[in-house]
């Protein structure tokens, strides 16, 4: 089924049919993925870093295959007849994606399904795959932000190789008492100062995504649409440095990164925009009206959707119904002039009922609007999303 709000994810869509898996290199070596055509799915780090897309934007364009990832170091023989990916980390998170169709589920459920993963070395008599139907039930998945996100990080040392480039952080890790081969076993003191130092952490990832100043972070010149990607690439490198604002604020909202989510394919995967704010650059209130007029001839090969989030969990609103959002499968009423007015507020406004996402008072949200299969108007932005307006 659908996600829901009953899920507790960043970012999550409630249009897309979701499997998750992960791979555990270190205990089953080579590892393969048989991928069915038409998905949407991507292979990342433990650190968070795109290892390989499947789909369109992957080496298999779209028509599925067979994937082989192999683990750290790998030096044995890798066969022929498979689309071959290379891990930095033992552990691998796998994310597929398959979108709906006409408003129904079912053709992207029987493709997913079609999925099977297995260790090489049974290939010549591979074990079924299993999938479990977790869609209404409660389920956090959030990284902390307190004191306990150190000793998910040292645990994560600990499974982990170690690459040349991250021995900086490794060595910053080593003040804290975090070290490879040895127990993290902070005293009062330091426990003290993790508590203290996540906090403040959290705090400034939180307004660098809510508050950017880099002006390459609007997406429209004088409205409040931001990129989530502000950077040239999904690894956030430039040619002299990491961008490390730009990466932190995009990791506090999303939960993994591809290839296909950065680069330009016209009527092809998907983009994202985001707004945290109305026309005034007033943070948007749930207790508050707001309408935004949707300009007609929305520049998708597929379908659009919009989605509002709690600012507090970055996961989808739990506002009394199950999916706060709005998408162009729903029946819309629609203005003279193709455009359509949204509303966002507690209380549907009279004859607006179609068109209405519920909000909830005390609770602060954002949104996301995503663009699937966008076309060229999406790009050049000669087609632009207009700002949320209070009205009352």
């Amino acid at each position: 089924d659908l996600m829901d709000n009953e899920t507790v994810m960043l970012t999550p869509n409630s249009q897309v049919v979701y499997v998750f898996n992960y791979l555990d290199l270190k205990k089953d070596g080579p590892t393969v993925l048989e991928a069915p055509p038409k998905l949407a799915a991507m292979l990342d780090s433990m650190w968070d870093q795109p290892i390989v897309d499947i789909g369109a934007t992957g080496p298999d364009k779209g028509q599925g295959g067979k994937f082989l990832v192999l683990p750290p170091g790998y030096e044995g023989e890798v066969p022929e007849g498979y689309f071959v990916a290379r891990s930095p980390t033992y552990g691998v998170m796998v994310v597929l994606r398959g979108y709906i169709e006409n408003g129904s589920t079912d053709n992207a459920v029987a493709r997913l399904k079609q999925t099977r993963i297995y260790p090489l070395a049974d290939k010549d008599n591979p074990p079924e795959t299993t999938f479990l139907n977790v869609s209404g039930k409660p389920l956090d998945t959030l990284f902390p932000t307190d004191e306990r996100l150190f000793y998910n990080l040292a645990e994560l040392v600990q499974q982990e190789p170690v690459a040349d480039k991250d021995k900086i952080m490794y060595g910053m890790l080593a003040t804290i008492g975090i070290e490879k081969g040895k127990p993290f076993e902070p005293d009062a003191r330091m426990q003290a100062i993790l508590k203290k130092a996540a906090k403040t952490g959290h705090g400034i990832v939180q307004s660098l995504f809510l508050a950017p100043r880099d002006e390459k972070a609007w997406y429209y010149p004088g409205k409040t649409w931001t990129l989530p990607f502000q950077t040239p690439n999904a690894f956030f490198e430039v040619e002299d440095r990491i961008l490390l604002d730009e990466r932190s604020q995009f990791f506090y909202s999303a939960f993994g990164t591809s290839a296909g989510m950065v680069k330009a394919f016209v009527g092809k995967g998907s983009k994202y925009i985001n707004s945290y704010t109305d026309n005034n650059r007033e943070f948007l209130h749930g207790g508050n009206t707001y309408r935004l007029v949707m300009p007609p001839n929305v520049p998708v090969a597929d379908f659009w959707s919009l989605t509002i989030y709690d600012v507090e969990t970055r996961a989808m609103l739990k506002n009394g119904t199950r999916f706060p959002n709005i998408d162009s499968y729903k029946e819309l009423k629609t203005n003279a002039d193709g455009s359509i007015d949204l509303y966002f507020s507690p209380e549907a406004p009279a004859g607006y009922e179609s068109n209405w996402v519920k909000t909830v008072p005390g609770k602060d949200w954002f949104a996301m609007m995503r663009f699937y299969g966008p076309e060229q108007p999406y790009f050049d932005t000669t087609w632009q999303l207009n700002d949320f307006e209070k009205v009352t």
